[in-house]
């Protein structure tokens, strides 16, 4: 019994690790739009 649990907590973290990994590229991708957003805004104000 103790073995299944360590295997499907293993299996369980392995997706939360992948989830963790997916959630932290999205954040860094919408920061990289807002910083590219953002240069863009001030390379327009002098105009």
């Amino acid at each position: 019994m103790s073995i299944v649990f360590d295997i499907y907590s293993l299996y369980s973290n392995k997706k939360l690790i992948k989830f963790v990994i997916f959630a932290h590229i999205i954040f860094i991708n919408r920061n990289i739009k807002n910083k590219c957003h953002l240069a863009f805004l001030d390379t327009k104000k002098p105009l």
